[in-house]
């Protein structure tokens, strides 16, 4: 008897959930195929969201463009870990395509919670009632759609990119010319590349005659500094020592480079970088390259990138490009500009590094702000150098014939030969403590063929410079350091620009947190924004006040001499005294 009731109850209950979907559809509109499934070629379902700061985008708007869509949660945590590196390529590659973090039906203070401790400047888009998640099946978190300019699905991932693989995925989908299209030429440079037997000997295919290379490149300022590759030896498989050990033979005023990333804190000191310019290193399983040039007095360390499986490994190639440091790497034989940190010969063509920020200061302020640390230590003939293996040390103390160190450090006895039978060098270590450019950081006249005549600054003055969107700005140390921060614009982004007492050097941040700009007064040694009056480090950390805890993102600016940096960006505003 009560079957009826039943079956009515049952059809009452499909009813009303029908109706919901359909009153749900009538409410949140969203042109979807209903053939959609994310995949090569679905065409990509069409929006109209609000962003953070109230903006409206609609996804068919953006027609033309290559688009990213990118759905996020605060809860994430793999989106927490990705979320960096999207902003960072961001960053790099924002002129070849539109990023939008699609937050999942989150309220706007918990995403603005989130984007304090975790900035971006890529919009932020809500979608607090899931109408975009459905649309694009978004079935876990995070999800990554790459869109073409037609509005195409290229690819699509559920789950978190490594870093490696979002890299190469970001230069694959922002790929501008490549060497057989524009802004590419081919042609013999002759000893401005390497011969047929460096790339034989290097184990390399490829033919000097036809080789790629960037048409901005001016052949003209791209000379020989050196006789050969690897004339002077990058060191391959660094050792490196306590900072009491070090403090033997390091003065207080010696310049280090510091590297602090992934945990790990380093210094490497300028003597040594003075006779190898280049340390392949690895941070807890991050490759990065340490590179310095004496002749721009430029430091700038790179991430190693992976290139068809393999890390690449930077030598020093033996030739200068305005003066500057030109390396190779042992895996394509590309060129790369150091200070551009730009591949500008070879297969590697265009391609781009990362930079990682970096410090310079003298060896007492490293020891004062770095009581656990690694230091760089001297060379010896058991040391991999020069893309050359290293000797293996004897299994036995008395066979050892490791330098002491009244003598580490001076021409050692070995000599590396290559399969041809010619003498490749003569052993790679050096004299450290004398420095072979003291003449040539004291003569201004001298700037090694680079044409300088902007005289606002000596030639060797030392500057920081920044580059922020085809932008470039010069700071004069002293200048910035009588202000203690500067509150500036560069490129369109809002920037920090502060003054270390500490490690007597210039630090450049982003200003901008979440959709909002801070602005920070220096007074009595203390950094404040005049925000929310919360307290700053140097190293951009909120210390107290409501934003304590959030980092401001650290921007890589560059140390060098006003030549060198006028070289490469002639149009370069400066910041100094008047």
């Amino acid at each position: 008897m009560k079957r009826p009731l039943v079956i009515g109850s049952l059809a009452f209950l499909v009813l009303g959930a029908l109706s919901v979907v359909i009153f749900w559809g009538m409410i949140f509109p969203v042109k979807r195929s209903p053939q959609f499934t994310g995949e090569q070629g679905d065409v990509a379902p069409d929006f109209a969201l609000e962003t953070l700061d109230g903006t409206m985008i609609r996804l068919s708007e953006l027609r033309g463009r290559k688009v990213i869509l990118n759905f996020w949660a605060s809860w994430c945590a793999p989106c927490r870990a990705e979320m960096p590196d999207f902003e960072r390529l961001y960053q790099e590659h924002k002129d070849r395509f539109t990023l939008l973090g699609i937050n999942i039906r989150e309220d706007r203070q918990a995403i603005e919670r989130f984007l304090r401790e975790v900035p971006v400047s890529y919009p932020i888009v809500l979608d607090p009632q899931g109408a975009a998640v459905r649309a694009y099946r978004v079935i876990a978190q995070p999800a990554t759609f790459w869109i073409d300019e037609q509005g195409r699905i290229v690819q699509s991932k559920f789950g978190a990119y490594t870093r490696a693989e979002l890299e190469t995925r970001v230069r694959e989908f922002a790929a501008g010319p490549n060497p057989q299209g524009e802004g590419f030429q081919h042609g013999n440079l002759g000893e401005k590349y390497f011969s047929q037997y460096d790339l034989e000997f290097l184990q390399i295919k490829g033919d000097p005659s036809t080789v790629a290379y960037v048409a901005d490149l001016d052949l003209s300022l791209l000379d020989l500094g050196c006789p050969a590759r690897d004339c002077i030896p990058s060191i391959d498989r660094p050792e490196f020592e306590t900072p009491p050990e070090a403090k033997n033979w390091l003065a207080p005023t010696d310049l280090v480079v510091s590297v602090s990333y992934n945990g790990v804190t380093k210094a490497y000191p300028v003597k040594i970088l003075n006779w190898h310019e280049i340390v392949n290193d690895d941070f807890n399983g991050e490759p990065l390259a340490v590179t310095f040039c004496p002749l721009c007095n430029s430091a700038l360390v790179f991430r190693r990138p992976i290139v068809d499986g393999k890390i690449l490994e930077f030598g020093v190639s033996g030739r200068l490009y305005k003066s500057d440091l030109v390396m190779y790497d042992r895996q394509t034989a590309s060129f790369w500009s150091q200070i551009e940190g730009r591949a500008i010969i070879g297969p590697l063509a265009g391609t781009r590094l990362e930079y990682v920020p970096t410090e310079m200061m003298p060896w007492q302020k490293f020891q004062e702000r770095h009581s656990v640390a690694w230091v760089l230590a001297r060379p010896t003939i058991y040391t991999a150098v020069g893309g050359q293996p290293s000797q293996p040390k004897p299994s036995h103390p008395e066979e050892s014939e490791e330098p002491t160190a009244s003598w580490r450090g001076q021409a050692s006895k070995p000599q590396i030969i290559d399969p041809s039978g010619a003498v490749l060098s003569q052993a790679f270590l050096r004299h450290y403590d004398v420095d072979p450019y003291s003449w040539y950081k004291t003569d201004d006249s001298n700037t090694f063929g680079t044409p300088f005549a902007d005289m606002r600054l000596s030639a060797k003055t030392t500057i920081w410079g920044l580059e922020l969107n085809g932008v470039a700005k010069a700071y004069l140390p002293e200048a910035v350091a009588q202000w203690g921060v500067l509150n500036d614009e560069l490129g369109g982004e809002p920037i920090l620009v502060l003054w270390d007492s500490e490690r007597e050097m210039i630090k450049f941040f982003s200003r901008r947190l979440g959709e909002h700009a801070l602005r920070f007064n220096y007074r009595d040694g203390q950094i404040m924004d005049t925000e929310t009056q919360s307290m700053w480090s140097a190293d951009g950390e909120a210390l107290s006040g409501s934003l304590q805890g959030t980092k401001l993102r650290r921007l890589s600016g560059i140390p060098a001499f006003w030549f060198a940096w006028l070289a490469f960006h002639p149009q370069t505003e400066l910041f100094a005294p008047e």
